[in-house]
């Protein structure tokens, strides 16, 4: 369907950023709150109304000759079924007492008395929130009585591809599953690459390492983004030492990336480091920076 809508609409969607993500995972393991994903039901079909005239034909097996169906809700595939999705939502967790946020609009927080007592990161369908024992009651009973939930997650799930458990004391952050089905490299295979071909080997490789340095594996970030900078004239070299960075997170799928638990006391501070290498003969300069979530009294910083 979507391919025939033509119509130019409206249809940019805001997702979460990763670093909303794990923003929220940091409050929760330090206030030793639980942390739920809940999954919406044909989330696109419990949108607004649709605000456009679009007529379909019906299948075969329940339309009639000669009638068509004009659609009241935005169907999977059509340029502003997200946008629909989303402002509905919004709108139910506004009623529902929640501040959406100016930094990220996919991150809603509710506040009691001046405190926070819960927070939630949205990723189309996918709601992921912590709070205390009572906020997350109250919100899943106001989430069902609004929406078709398929089905809720506590402390341990997949979010978007992102394997997350919360054991109470640290919260573990790894992609495990898809390590270990996408990135085991033939070596030899590798070795006997025509020339013609690298560059698309590269690419596909580069393309694995960067979902997982990003959100797991942020070790092996500088060398993807470095291998990165030569998909254009890719040596022999460079592919060998993807290929081994991706053996790398092979052999080291299990490991997982720990969130452990900050001191909330006082006041947090944000420090935040960086360093430039200047361009290169062919015309390529790296930025690198890292940010570090602390307390003012100990001076003490969780990278």
């Amino acid at each position: 369907l979507g391919f025939q809508d033509d119509e130019h609409v409206v249809k940019d969607v805001p997702t979460c950023f990763r670093e909303s993500i794990i923003l929220l995972l940091i409050i929760a393991v330090s206030n030793g709150w639980d942390i739920f994903n809940e999954d919406v039901k044909n989330a696109y079909l419990q949108g607004e109304d649709m605000k456009r005239t679009i007529f379909i034909k019906p299948p075969k097996e329940l339309g009639k000759k000669g009638v068509v169906w004009r659609l009241l809700k935005p169907l999977y595939g059509l340029r502003d079924a997200g946008r629909h999705w989303f402002s509905r939502l919004v709108r139910a967790l506004k009623n529902m007492g929640f501040t959406q946020t100016r930094e990220d609009p996919c991150v809603f927080t509710k506040h009691e008395n001046g405190r926070l007592i819960g927070i939630m990161c949205v990723h189309v369908d996918d709601l992921l929130y912590t709070g205390t024992k009572e906020f997350c009651e109250d919100l899943h009973k106001a989430l069902e009585q609004v929406f078709v939930i398929s089905h809720v997650e506590r402390n341990h799930f997949n979010f978007n591809g992102i394997e997350i458990e919360n054991t109470g004391t640290e919260i573990l952050i790894n992609q495990q599953k898809y390590i270990e089905e996408n990135m085991n490299i033939d070596m030899q295979d590798i070795k006997n690459t025509a020339e013609a071909d690298r560059k698309g080997k590269l690419q596909t490789i580069l393309g694995k390492l960067l979902w997982v340095t990003r959100n797991s594996k942020p070790e092996v970030l500088f060398n993807t983004v470095t291998f990165s900078q030569q998909v254009n004239d890719t040596s022999m070299k460079t592919l060998k030492q993807a290929a081994l960075a991706s053996l790398y997170c092979y052999r080291n799928a299990k490991t997982a990336m720990k969130i452990s638990k900050l001191d909330l006391l006082g006041d947090l501070i944000v420090k935040m480091f960086c360093d430039a290498k200047p361009m290169t003969e062919k015309g390529s300069s790296h930025l690198g920076y890292i940010a570090c979530l602390g307390n003012m009294l100990n001076d003490r910083l969780a990278i």
